[in-house]
């Protein structure tokens, strides 16, 4: 039964509506507290005689009051709403984190570590600004100046007028500069979103690898990922620095205190002379000018926090707008059988099929070989087995039974993955394969080990098995890593084998490890094998060429080298390849003899 997740923001904060209207009404009277000590001090200027200070130091105890009053207002308002917003933060990473558990693990092989990073860690913080302070400071930065102006008003209207209109000439001249500048570039600020997200993923990534990448040499390649993505937000931050904000800039350093401190005072003074304005209401007048702009620049300073958080707030819900990965309450048993695709078509934008009608037979206990060009649709294919997603049209079944009514635990229980995207945790080497079995005993894992031909470069290691993977002295070629995943798998000991180009990232000398490693691994187990070197396939007892989502051909090695086909093509193009590149070599060591 799938939960109900968020739809919109309303929902996000459905939960502490309450303790919000608490925030704003605390924050509201702490705003108009704020103008008791002005109007007191005006008051009391106004009241004082020499021969009886007793009314003046009423007035002064006011509004001593007053910023007392303000000063624990202010106090209560922040620390509640912080408390709140603590809370709820708690609340929505537990919800997020349940939703995260939900999903199809094809979301996962989608999405960047660092992309899922950014969304329980920075997006989940950033939403803290619209919480424990959007809703507080929006009410008194707007509560502040609309209450000054009325209290100006009440005082005296003509020199209130003259001061309003200065600032919202001011103020009208700015936006309609910025509005100018900014014209033709009314998505820049969701570009600027995009690019900055961007960057922050690629960075964590190249953070997490940093020394995978320095001690293997490979900087250039895996750091122009970076580059590029810095490039782009630096370019549009140089554009948006060009378009409004010169504007912004403006407007900031005309409305600052000092400026408004002196505009007010040339007002009161103008309006002394005019017979509006007594010179004991002049201080009154200038306090109150200088909390119009300070309220807007507040207020300006907290729509550029808010337009960050309600991204994150949108990129949130988008996740929790995904679908769930179903599950039948009451599941069938799991039956060891054939893997069967029947009429199977699958696409991840609704739009471009990525699998047309694929119907096959994966027998039990043997080994089928998925090959054909690149994005044929042999991944997709593969991972549907595993229940990554699910098939748009058709069924896949094991044994008989549709994967769809087998339980998460039961399906992926009896199937392991091996693919070419390695992922290890930063944690022993120990855990990393026991991952697959926690309970599982130190001969077992030094047996899965030894099997995956990685046992002996383990001991090798600081501390062998315990040694903590990401460590200074912790340095593992991929090839090495892949042979982890790999004991992983020998470790889990399930039925079911699936295996991606597993020796992608391999160099020469791990390949062949990696060779030994998966043919014991599939040994009495049905194996689907996605290979892009055909010569480690000629064995299989089934080969598939998958090309445009469709079964183009499906026999032995033997059967299928008859045809004149595509298998034929690639088959020979590898070899010419491998001939070159045997004689390259040769050239090459005879060149370094002579």
């Amino acid at each position: 039964m799938n939960k109900e997740y968020p739809k919109n923001f309303k929902d996000l904060i459905s939960p502490i509506k309450t303790e919000l209207f608490v925030t704003v009404i605390l924050s509201m009277f702490g705003a108009l507290s704020l103008l008791v000590a002005p109007i007191a001090i005006t008051v009391a200027i106004e009241k004082f005689e020499t021969n009886n200070l007793r009314p003046f130091l009423i007035w002064v105890v006011v509004a001593g009051f007053g910023i007392a009053l303000r000063q624990i207002l202010h106090v209560t308002s922040l620390g509640y709403a912080h408390i709140m917003e603590a809370k709820f933060r708690y609340r929505l990473r537990k919800d997020f984190s349940d939703k995260l558990s939900r999903l199809p693990l094809g979301f996962f092989s989608d999405t960047s570590s660092g992309a899922i990073r950014k969304l329980i860690s920075e997006d989940t913080v950033k939403v803290h600004t619209i919480i424990a302070h959007a809703f507080s400071e929006f009410t008194a930065g707007i509560t502040l100046p609309i209450a000054s102006a009325v209290i100006m008003l009440i005082f005296e209207w003509h020199t209130a007028l003259i001061i309003l209109g200065a600032v919202i000439l001011i103020i009208f001249i700015g936006f309609f500069w910025m509005g100018v500048k900014s014209k033709g570039t009314e998505d820049l600020n969701s570009q600027y979103e995009v690019a900055q997200r961007e960057m922050s993923h690629s960075a964590i990534e190249m953070v997490d690898g940093i020394k995978e990448i320095k001690n293997f040499g490979i900087t250039g390649s895996l750091f122009k990922r970076f580059d590029e993505s810095l490039h782009r937000f630096s370019t549009l931050s140089f554009e948006w620095l060009n378009t409004s904000s010169k504007a912004l800039s403006f407007i900031i350093s005309i409305i600052q205190p000092t400026v408004m401190l002196f505009l007010s005072l040339g007002i009161c003074i103008f309006s002394i002379n005019h017979g509006w304005l007594v010179p004991e209401q002049t201080i009154l007048f200038m306090l109150l000018s200088i909390s119009l702009p300070s309220s807007l620049i507040s207020l300006m300073q907290l729509g550029n926090d808010v337009r960050e958080g309600q991204h994150s707030v949108n990129t949130l819900l988008d996740v929790y707008a995904k679908a769930d990965q179903e599950y039948k309450e009451q599941p069938k048993d799991f039956v060891l059988g054939d893997i069967q695709f029947d009429g199977v078509s699958f696409s991840y934008d609704d739009e471009h099929s990525v699998l047309k009608d694929i119907s096959c037979k994966i027998e039990s206990g043997k080994l089928t070989a998925l090959v054909g060009p690149s994005g044929g649709g042999k991944t997709t294919m593969a991972r549907l087995i595993a229940r990554f997603w699910d098939a748009k049209d058709g069924n896949v079944t094991i044994g008989g039974v549709n994967i769809k009514d087998l339980s998460e635990k039961d399906l992926l229980s009896n199937v392991s993955i091996v693919f070419q995207d390695i992922s290890l945790m930063n944690t022993s080497i120990y855990d990393n394969i026991a991952l697959s079995k926690p309970n599982a005993s130190q001969t077992e894992i030094e047996q899965a080990a030894k099997s995956a031909m990685i046992h002996d470069r383990i001991m090798k290691l600081p501390n062998g098995y315990n040694s903590v993977y990401g460590d200074e002295n912790v340095i593992l070629s991929g090839g090495e890593k892949q042979r982890l995943t790999i004991a992983r798998a020998f470790l889990a000991d399930t039925p079911i084998i699936l295996l991606d180009e597993a020796t992608a990232q391999a160099d020469a000398e791990s390949e062949v490890e990696i060779q030994k490693a998966l043919s014991l691994l599939g040994k009495n187990k049905t194996v689907v094998m996605i290979a892009h070197r055909l010569s480690s396939i000629v064995n299989a007892d089934q080969i598939l060429v998958i090309s445009d989502g469709q079964i183009k051909q499906n026999g032995t090695h033997l059967e299928l080298l008859k045809e004149e086909s595509i298998y034929k093509e690639m088959w020979q193009a590898q070899n010419t390849l491998d001939s070159v590149e045997n004689s390259t070599n040769i050239n090459a060591t005879e060149g370094g003899q002579q």
